[in-house]
């Protein structure tokens, strides 16, 4: 069986792992997803699963501001062997994380 969808809109400023679906492509690593819909102003932290992984931010729609840079639409920023890593919102926004091992 399937694991459940997560929705997705709906859920604001916090993070959610990534839908899954049983005809999703298979990636064979150990590699989290998820998506975090910001409103104006919103704040979230995402923080890495394992020690030591790798954090590749990447704006989908508005703009952002992660370990002091600052994103727009399209825009994306990777983090080696990251740590908590805050996102804030400057309007609405949607950022994808994607986190995968360094070594």
């Amino acid at each position: 069986m399937p694991p459940e969808s997560v929705p997705v809109r709906g859920v604001r400023n916090r993070t959610r792992p990534g839908a899954a679906r049983e005809d999703s492509i298979v990636i064979n690593q150990d590699a989290f997803f998820s998506l975090a819909d910001l409103e104006a102003g919103g704040r979230v932290t995402y923080t890495p699963h394992q020690p030591g992984n790798g954090v590749y931010l990447f704006v989908i729609e508005g703009s952002v501001e992660a370990a002091g840079e600052r994103l727009r639409r399209r825009d994306a920023l990777g983090l080696e062997e990251a740590g908590a890593v805050e996102i804030a919102a400057d309007g609405e926004a949607r950022v994808l994380a994607i986190e995968v091992p360094m070594g």
